[in-house]
C-alpha cells in the first residue's frame, strides 16, 4: 500500500492529490474484506415468460442483501453466471439475468 501512495504521490496532477483520500479509504477496507464469511449458496433457474435468469442464493437464514446481474450486447447468462459466482459466496444473492 505504501509503495502505491509513493507512486501516487509522485505523479503530479489535481486528479491523483484528490484520488489519494479514495485509496487509502478503499486500502483500509481490504483486511477487512479478506475476513469477510464464505457462504455455501444453490443456484436455480428462474423462467418467466420472455426473460430466463439464474438465482444464486446463499444459505442463510439471514436477510441478504440482492444484486441483478446482467451483460451487454454479448446477451445469454455467462457475464451474469461469472457474477453469481464470484459474489453469492460473500452472502449476497445475485439474480444472474440472461438478456436474449
Amino acid at each position: 500500500m505504501q509503495l502505491l501512495l509513493n507512486t501516487l504521490l509522485a505523479l503530479q496532477g489535481d486528479f491523483v492529490h484528490n484520488f489519494i483520500p479514495f485509496l487509502l479509504l478503499i486500502g483500509s477496507l481490504v483486511p477487512f474484506s479478506l475476513q469477510a464469511e464464505s457462504h455455501e449458496y444453490e443456484v436455480s433457474k428462474v423462467e418467466h415468460k420472455n426473460l430466463v435468469a439464474n438465482l444464486y442464493l446463499p444459505k442463510t437464514e439471514k436477510k441478504l442483501p440482492v444484486v441483478i446481474a446482467f451483460g451487454g450486447s454479448e446477451g445469454g447468462l455467462d457475464t451474469g453466471n461469472a457474477n453469481g459466482e464470484m459474489i453469492a459466496p460473500h452472502g449476497v444473492a445475485v439474480l444472474g439475468l440472461g438478456i436474449l
